[in-house]
């Protein structure tokens, strides 16, 4: 008897130490999260930004000032999300690599638009007697995404030290492997009526401490999540194998064969007016709903990635639907 019991108090003594070690680890992955966590904070719209033009003029703008015009990608880099990714001088001034004479004008426009007024203000044409000045403004302006024909639905931002944005803002890379994922919203939230899009698989390889996650999500959502947790502020499938439905936590198969692989097509369909978020795969009639009740939110079209490397998205936006 004697030697059945030391061989079980030694595998207990070594099931105990694994424990510790686990718990151990799960400590300092907590900690790491909560401090990378707090750099993700969110701007107030009262904020006042200190921003260094070209090197050769600093103004000082309200936050809310830059994000007047609704939907513009100027507006989503300075929500407050990305704060932590905005290029800054050696004093810690948010640097524009812009024209003082090419930006004032923007500014001013800006600045005139949240006067109230019964009737819109029309962007002018800041045509002058430069032309490098006017093709810089141009260009602006189009990238900025100020004026209602630059205006189309895109990713938010181009890098986070987590992914990489390229082609017209439309293909999404993890360029880091955590155990974390990064949510990255698109310029357009839909409030009402029926929408569509696309998502591409265009690489996965299915390695890393977890799995991505692909759907919708407020504004409000946190930019940063654990893989399998995004919180309540999305809704969306987690990238298992197969394919789980998830909103705050993980709710199940959505069918056997649903697995995520390079190449595979994700159809999304948002009805606002029904409140429903709808998926089908490869461009099949055969849509599953994943989620009701949705109704009075703004929800964008969102991926957080981050846990797994390389992974490749492309995004289809703006779909035409069919009645």
């Amino acid at each position: 008897l004697r030697r059945s019991v030391v061989p079980l108090m030694l595998d207990q003594g070594h099931v105990d130490m694994e424990l510790d070690r686990s718990w151990a680890a799960l400590d300092r992955d907590r900690a790491a999260f909560e401090e990378e966590k707090a750099r993700f904070g969110t701007g107030e719209m009262s904020d006042i930004l200190t921003v260094n033009i070209g090197g050769e003029k600093i103004i000082q703008v309200l936050r809310r000032t830059l994000c007047t015009v609704p939907d513009s990608a100027l507006a989503a880099q300075f929500s407050g999300r990305w704060d932590h990714c905005l290029q800054r001088d050696a004093e810690g001034r948010i640097f524009w690599n812009h024209s003082p004479a090419a930006v004032l004008p923007i500014i001013s426009y800006l600045r005139a638009c949240s006067i109230p007024s019964p009737e819109p203000l029309e962007l002018p044409s800041f045509a002058g007697k430069d032309e490098m000045i006017n093709l810089e403004v141009k260009r602006l302006v189009n990238y900025w995404g100020l004026s209602s024909q630059s205006r189309s639905t895109r990713w938010e931002v181009a890098s986070d030290g987590f992914w990489r944005v390229t082609e017209n803002m439309a293909v999404v890379q993890t360029t880091h492997q955590s155990s974390m994922n990064r949510m990255v919203l698109a310029t357009s939230g839909y409030s009402s009526g029926r929408h569509a899009w696309d998502i591409i698989i265009e690489r996965y390889e299915g390695k890393g401490h977890g799995y991505n996650v692909i759907g919708v999500a407020e504004s409000s959502v946190p930019a940063m999540t654990p893989d399998n947790c995004p919180g309540t502020k999305f809704w969306g499938v987690y990238t298992d194998s197969p394919m789980h439905k998830i909103h705050g936590q993980t709710l199940g198969l959505i069918k056997p064969d649903w697995r995520p692989k390079t190449g595979l097509v994700l159809n999304f369909f948002l009805d606002m007016d029904k409140g429903t978020l709808s998926l089908a795969l490869n461009n099949s009639i055969d849509a599953q709903v994943l989620f009701q009740g949705l109704q009075g939110k703004t929800l964008y079209p969102t991926l957080g990635i981050g846990a797994l490397k390389p992974n490749v998205y492309r995004a289809i936006f703006d779909k035409p639907l069919l009645d």
